[in-house]
This record gives structure tokens, C-alpha cells and sequence, in this order.
């Protein structure tokens, strides 16, 4: 599947507002167009909505046509930090909402674990591989499902894998 390349000045404008971001990101992984009114129902608290439709619309990441609202593109690339060092403190803001995102939507947890332990440098390489092979594993598995069950699609997930090391003295 084609990706459409955000810019950065299109990162610039999803970080305007936590809304911005979340109604961006709801919208993309929705994979579908949207009632102008139906965002509406399901944002009733948001006293802002219009203005920021607007707003995404004016950077186009959205599209309106006869008041249905969808992304650019469902499958978005966002710029690279290495090449958009300028980025850098919009990428850490988006991060930070990316955290907040199951709280924020009452997501249920599922699965939460924590593990801290002293092992050896070749362990660590051994425990990456791992969580690189398990996250390639998931992908293909979030890929094939979304071919084939796409009206089946329902529920929204956030997936989050961090592996941190370092060194403590004591």
C-alpha cells in the first residue's frame, strides 16, 4: 500500500492542540469518511471541533466533500527526525499525547508488565531480537486482519514496547 508523506509543516499543525492530534489519529485509523455532524456526536464536548476540522483541513491532512471529512491518506509516513532535526520537540509533544491517547479514550488495559533485571549485553541482544521478531510477528498479523475483515474492524488499539538499559552505581 502507497503511503502519503506528511510534512513538517503538516506535524507542525497536528501539534497546534492535543484535539488536533487525537481527531487526526482517530480519523486516519478509522479508515473511513466521517459526517462533519457525526464528529460532532461523538466530540459533543469538544466547543472547538469545526475550528479544528478547519484547521486540518487548511494544512490538508483532511479532505471535505459533500460534509464527509477523511484524511489525506490512510496510510501516512510522518517526516524523519534525522532529516527534520527542527522536529525535534513537536516529535517529543506528539509522545507525550501518544501516552495520554488510552487514558484519554478510556481504553481498557490488556496486557501491562514490567521487568527489571540485571542481565548480560549479549542477553540484551538476545531480548531485541526477540521484541523485533514478536513486533514483526504483530504487524503481519494487524496487516492480514485489516485485508480481511476490514467491515469487521472495530475496536482501536495502542501498542506501546519499550525496551530501556542502563547502568546504576551503587
Amino acid at each position: 500500500m502507497e503511503h502519503h508523506d506528511i510534512t513538517p509543516t503538516q506535524v507542525i499543525a497536528l501539534c497546534k492542540s492535543k484535539f488536533h492530534y487525537y481527531l487526526f489519529m482517530v480519523v486516519l485509523v478509522g479508515k473511513k469518511r466521517i459526517l462533519r455532524s457525526e464528529l460532532r456526536n461523538s466530540f459533543k464536548d469538544i466547543k472547538t471541533l469545526d475550528s479544528v476540522v478547519n484547521d486540518l483541513l487548511n494544512a490538508h491532512l483532511f479532505i471535505e466533500e459533500d460534509k464527509f471529512v477523511t484524511c489525506i491518506s490512510f496510510n501516512v509516513k510522518f517526516p524523519s527526525l534525522k532529516k527534520h532535526l527542527q522536529l525535534e520537540n513537536y516529535y517529543k509533544q506528539l509522545d507525550l499525547w501518544d501516552l495520554q491517547f488510552p487514558e484519554t479514550f478510556k481504553f481498557e488495559n490488556i496486557v501491562s508488565k514490567v521487568y527489571i533485571k540485571k542481565i548480560s549485553p549479549r542477553t540484551i541482544v538476545r531480548v531485541q531480537m526477540a521484541l523485533e521478531k514478536a513486533i514483526s510477528s504483530i504487524s503481519e498479523e494487524i496487516n492480514s486482519d485489516t485485508e480481511s475483515d476490514l467491515d469487521l474492524e472495530s475496536q482501536i488499539i495502542h501498542l506501546q514496547i519499550v525496551f530501556n538499559k542502563g547502568d546504576i552505581k551503587l
